[in-house]
């Protein structure tokens, strides 16, 4: 949620992979020779520090990332990022009959990116059909949430910029609701005995439609809801399931009891994961794993990919796409990063460490703010040597510097320079 441009960067970086996949390679080409074209290669190479995926698109002579951040022009950067997405868009769009993006969690987004959405859906030169589909969560966004004051631009602008801005509210489920989900997935009847658990399912996930699913996993795991073969039918007991299930007070708790039932070797793979983002790579994955992991095992054999895909049977990951995977929800990463019984921010701390000693500098540059807030969550800086301490708050002013030239974000240069700061010895 901290690294700006995040949700637009993942959209587009699928849309490009999906047309790499579905055309045509003369025609994948052409959109990135036509991209080459229009806006040069500089303008490219803006887009590649944002867009890692649109490689896929682009020539090869064109898919090597040069470093254009010009910390001392901030006004032209952003000019230059508004015309490079809108002519990105504009011919994705030009390619598929309907381009949709798709965009959870706005209420996380950095300003950046909540306003180039702005300048994506008012552009007037854009002729293709394009639906932006954003979601937020209502109770986290106020009156005075910026996200607030983009949808209200959006909505006066409708008529001048020949778009359309629709709000449909989607709530929790309600207690009947609830009961016809309850009734549909056992296959029964309403009765008594059904509407008790309807409303036990209520009661501890509040109509919460992940959170229900979630319990009722959790239910037929524990047995505490079973399929009799003699009268093929469910059974439990409402007042059985009532008092087992006190400790799971919300989603986090309840997760976390599922997760404690696979082995420690996974359950440390979870942690590992949920310290790299929403969304991880594979190799990335498995380079904190060898470095780390024999703290707590001996043996290292294990297969990465094969715990990857054991934990996505269980769904508490999906695959992204080639060798990335992804959280099948916030609160999934949520209550991986809570299961470790040391403090957090150590946990973190050696992560970090790891990454950043570990790491080329080319996929340090991908994960900067990722590795640079690992570190600085830490709380252990003393253990570190002086040099080691010099070499974070370099960090610090990298990402300050990315954060602020090329994205904009001046609450997370600010932080990352705050940090930075804290590193360097005291008579500096």
């Amino acid at each position: 949620r901290d690294v700006p441009y995040a949700g637009l960067a993942s959209a587009f970086g699928e849309v490009c992979r999906m047309l790499r996949s579905n055309l045509k390679k003369e025609e994948a080409d052409a959109i990135g020779d036509q991209l080459v074209s229009e806006i040069g290669s500089a303008e490219v190479s803006l887009l590649q520090q944002i867009i890692p995926d649109i490689n896929e698109i682009l020539p090869v002579d064109e898919r090597r990332i040069s470093n254009i951040i010009d910390p001392s022009n901030f006004g032209a950067m952003q000019e230059r990022l508004k015309y490079s997405f809108r002519s990105l868009t504009r011919i994705l769009a030009s390619y598929v009959s309907l381009l949709v993006l798709v965009l959870d969690d706005l209420q996380w987004s950095d300003a950046g990116s909540l306003n180039m959405l702005g300048h994506l859906m008012t552009d007037t030169k854009n002729t293709s059909p394009l639906v932006i589909i954003g979601s937020y969560r209502s109770n986290e966004v106020d009156r005075t949430h910026f996200l607030s004051s983009v949808i209200d631009d959006l909505r006066r602008s409708q008529e001048s910029c020949n778009m359309r801005v629709s709000y449909i509210e989607v709530d929790n489920l309600g207690l009947e609701d609830v009961n016809k989900v309850v009734t549909s997935l056992l296959d029964m009847d309403e009765d008594q005995h059904t509407r008790d658990l309807a409303n036990l399912c209520f009661k501890r996930t509040l109509g919460n439609p992940y959170f229900l699913l979630q319990f009722f996993t959790m239910l037929e795991e524990e047995e505490w809801l079973s399929f009799n073969l003699g009268t093929f039918k469910w059974t439990f007991s409402p007042e059985l399931i009532e008092d087992k299930t006190v400790a799971t007070a919300n989603v986090v708790d309840l997760l976390r009891h599922r997760m404690a039932k696979v082995s420690d070797k996974l359950q440390l793979l979870l942690q590992y994961a949920a310290c790299l983002g929403a969304t991880f790579r594979v190799q990335t994955l498995e380079i904190v794993w060898r470095s780390h992991s024999s703290n707590r095992f001996q043996d290292q054999n294990d297969s990465v990919v094969e715990m990857l895909q054991e934990l996505e049977s269980e769904k508490f990951i999906e695959t992204h796409e080639s060798e990335t995977y992804r959280w099948v929800h916030d609160k999934v990463q949520e209550a991986a990063m809570s299961l470790g019984k040391a403090s957090q921010s150590a946990f973190q701390y050696e992560i970090g460490t790891v990454l950043f000693d570990k790491l080329s500098p080319e996929d340090l540059d991908i994960v900067l703010f990722i590795v640079t807030d690992l570190l600085n969550s830490g709380t252990r800086y003393e253990q570190r040597i002086s040099a080691d301490l010099t070499l974070y708050a370099d960090l610090n002013l990298r990402a300050a510097r990315k954060a602020r030239s090329l994205f904009g974000a001046f609450e997370g240069a600010s932080r990352y320079v705050r940090n930075g700061v804290s590193y360097l010895p005291a008579d500096s």
